[in-house]
Order: C-alpha cells, then structure tokens, then sequence
C-alpha cells in the first residue's frame, strides 16, 4: 500500500515514514525542506521516495497523490511567533496548502486523509481542563486559527465528497530529531542550552502548562487513526498538565546540571493552560502513552549529548 507523508522530512514527519516503514508500507514523502532536513531520514532514505517540493504547488502535489491511499497531511507553518509577524504566510501554508492537498485527494479517492492539527493552539484558553474533543475552537494565535481553518476544510470535504478522515490534535510533542533551534519544541531548546552551558529562556513566570507527548507515542496514534478513519477529531496527549518551571526541575534530574534561568516577557499568542483530555483514542483505538514524561527527557537528552 502507497501511503503519502507531507512533511516528511521534518521532526513528526520523519518519525511517522520510519514507523510505517516498519509496519510494511510503501511510503512516500513531500517536503520543500526549508525546516525538514536530509539528516532525519539517515537511517531508511533508501526505503523512501521522496518528492522534493511545496504542498501548495499543485503539480507538485498532483504527482505526489498518485496511486495514494492513505493521506497523512503533517507539513506546516508551526511557529506560533512566525503567524503572528506574518499571518498571512501562515495561511498560505496552512489553509491554502491544506485545500491544496484535500483537493487532490477527494479527484484521486483516497482510502483515508489524517490532518494533523495542533491541540494547545486550536482550543486556545480552554475552560475545561484537560480539554475533551467536544470542546470549542478558540484559538489565540493566527497559527491556531490557521489550524482551526484547516480542520473546517476537512469536514467540509467529507460533507461533500466521500472522503474518510481523521484529525488528530497533538499536545506538545518532542523526542529525538526536534530542531533546537527553532522556536517550539521547548525540551529541545533548553536540552541543546543546558549542553552548551547557556541559561535557559522561560517566557513570563514559567507557570504555564502544555501536555507533553513524545513523538513516537504519537506517531503511533497516527498511523492507527490512517487505518481506521472514524470521521472525527482525536486529541493526542498524556493528560497531566507540566509547568515550564517543573520542565526544568525534571531537566536539572535528567542533566545532573543546575542551568542559570532567565525570565523574559510573555509571548504574545501562547495560551495560559494546555491539557488533553484522551479519552476517545483510548476507547476507540486501545491508545495510551507509553513513555513517561523523565524516561522521553532522557531520551532526548542522549540525542542532543550524541548529534
């Protein structure tokens, strides 16, 4: 079976061609690489066809749908600081990009079309915590509305076409390959500082919480919502809540170093409180989280100390 990754070469993205390399598939993947790297796919390039361009070319991505059956849309626009400066390259990536690919996808008649969405930024300041599916989106950043938008595009493909699908909303995700040098991915950054000796950045007073999910557990997930789409929304998290000030006791036990922190002022856009509730991926798929929050900062950590 011929399977799609858009974004393939990023940090998800890479780890989701891996694991359905080792479930059998027949992976393909589309990335522009302007945040995905080569240096991802080291380990099973040769397993991969990879097509090199951007999901908002449409000959690009006509190419790439051929003989598909599962769609896994993953490619973004993920800095929430990028949408801020620059909403409207946002949406072009993320709205515009995503019609792109739903569009392909409904003339080729995919089996299944997974959007991955984001779960902190589509429920914005949620007044249920942890956040049930059920619940509003009310996003607080252009980047969250880019992904809201892009959800309301998926079930009006469904509504109006045979198209199966799922939408999976991630936590906070990290684990080896994260880019510590873009702006998510907290774990990542601070690891790759506490390696390089520099204090750590928390903005405003670190009491913050996000949900956070190691990628692999994620992935995981991804795949089983691309073989049994349900048409609906999944919410991929752990359901605890973690502070960035807990983040970083939980690096100096990891790290065996005490890091200088630094408060600096507020992002604009960053919600106060994140948490998943996940339910619904456990009654209908049997998923949960398998590594603990310290044993993936570990982890993380041996693939910053050996990069």
């Amino acid at each position: 079976m011929v399977v799609l990754v858009t974004g393939g070469a990023g940090f998800i993205g890479s780890h989701l061609c891996e694991k359905l390399l080792s479930e059998g598939y027949q992976v393909r993947l589309v990335d522009d690489f302007s945040t995905g790297k080569e240096s991802n796919l080291t380990l099973f390039k040769e397993d991969l066809e990879i097509i090199k361009g951007s999901i908002i070319d449409k000959s690009i991505v006509k190419t790439a749908m051929k003989d598909v059956e599962i769609v896994f849309h993953v490619a973004a626009q993920a800095s929430v600081s990028i949408s801020v400066k620059d909403p409207m390259y946002d949406a072009t990536i993320n709205i515009l990009g995503t019609i792109n690919m739903l569009e392909s996808a409904v003339e080729k008649d995919v089996d299944s079309f997974v959007f991955v969405s984001s779960g902190g930024a589509v429920y914005g300041n949620a007044q249920v915590i942890p956040t049930p599916e059920s619940s509003p989106r009310e996003p607080v950043s252009p980047y969250g509305t880019s992904k809201a938008c892009g959800e309301m595009y998926v079930e009006y493909q469904a509504r109006v076409s045979d198209l199966k699908y799922m939408i999976v909303r991630p936590g906070n995700i990290y684990g080896p390959r994260q880019d510590p040098f873009g702006e998510a991915g907290v774990i990542s950054i601070f690891l790759d500082a506490i390696k390089r000796g520099e204090p750590l950045h928390i903005f405003g007073d670190g009491k913050n919480t996000r949900d956070y999910l190691y990628v692999r557990d994620l992935v995981d997930l991804i795949v089983l919502c691309g073989e049994n789409p349900q048409n609906q929304a999944m919410n991929a998290g752990t359901g605890k809540e973690t502070s960035v000030l807990h983040l970083v006791e939980i690096m100096r036990e990891v790290t065996g170093k005490n890091p200088q922190v630094i408060h600096d002022p507020p992002r604009s856009g960053d919600a106060r409180r994140s948490c998943l509730d996940i339910t619904r991926a456990n009654r209908l798929f049997g998923w949960y989280p398998k590594i603990e929050l310290q044993r993936g900062i570990q982890l993380t950590w041996q693939w910053i100390q050996n990069k």
